[in-house]
């Protein structure tokens, strides 16, 4: 993920959304929504972009390997009682009873690494950052995501050669009412129905997020279910991480375009949920 290209004191640091000072928290020098604060119980700082600033050396000074490939150390290395330690997600010690990841080595509480590889979606280890696969997420799993084209450019977009196609994508996302899930904050407790929409450009860029768009629609990664931060409304149907332009017209502020960065921001969200 990497942060937006400019912000004004009323606009987020991070995702380039304008909000009310209402809706700002302010961590360091940064001035984040609440949308995109982190919440990870491990993490020692709230903002985003303090670890985008300061990831890329911490990275480099440990000497971590991260994605798919992973280094010659981590292929051969066994791990041993001797070497046995920690629990890095739950600070613990393992003692006799561990999981150990296949590929990677790397040892964990298997309760501990069950449930980290449940709640982040993206199966990947904790350590090493490889990736094992992609868990279903908490999105209500009776939706429904409809893809329309409309007959005008987005703005920002008119000038692109869209052929014979029409210039714009819309999504349709539908829920029904229903039930929550195991993954969701108040299981067996009802949540009410919702219609979303979202706007793309149909050019090569645009095909290519939604389609990365419908394969976390699949895997229930684009909703969850909690309170939403426009009614204050409890158990509804909210956005999961992954922005969404849901007007044509206004600019960032709005949700909307032209937003010059948004298509880069957004595979940047996918990304770090494992669609690529």
């Amino acid at each position: 993920m990497y942060p937006a290209a400019s912000f004004s004191a009323s606009t987020c640091a991070w995702c380039s959304q304008q909000t009310s000072r209402d809706g700002l928290k302010k961590f360091c020098t940064h001035r984040v929504c609440k949308q995109c604060i982190i919440i990870d119980k491990l993490c020692q700082s709230d903002c985003p972009m303090c670890w985008y600033i300061n990831g890329a050396q911490f990275i480099r000074d440990n000497k971590i390997c991260s994605g798919p490939v992973l280094s010659q150390g981590h292929k051969t290395k066994s791990s041993t009682k001797e070497e046995i330690g920690d629990c890095m997600i739950c600070l613990e010690q393992l003692g006799s009873s561990y999981h150990k990841l296949e590929v990677c080595g790397h040892v964990f509480h298997k309760v501990c690494i069950d449930q980290w590889f449940q709640s982040n979606g993206k199966q990947s280890c904790p350590s090493c950052g490889y990736v094992y696969g992609i868990s279903k997420g908490p999105q209500p799993p009776n939706g429904r995501m409809i893809v329309k084209y409309i007959n005008k450019p987005l703005p920002g977009f008119e000038n692109e050669n869209y052929g014979s196609d029409q210039p714009t994508i819309e999504i349709i996302y539908t829920f029904k009412a229903g039930l929550q899930g195991p993954l969701n904050p108040n299981p067996g407790k009802p949540y009410s129905g919702t219609t979303r929409n979202a706007y793309l450009p149909n050019n090569e860029e645009g095909k290519e997020v939604l389609r990365l768009l419908r394969k976390a629609f699949d895997d229930q990664h684009i909703f969850t279910i909690g309170r939403s931060t426009t009614s204050g409304q409890d158990n509804v149907i909210t956005w999961n991480d992954i922005h969404h332009k849901t007007s044509i017209h206004g600019g960032p502020e709005r949700f909307a375009y032209p937003d010059p960065t948004y298509l880069f921001r957004v595979r940047q969200e996918l990304a770090d949920k494992g669609y690529k």
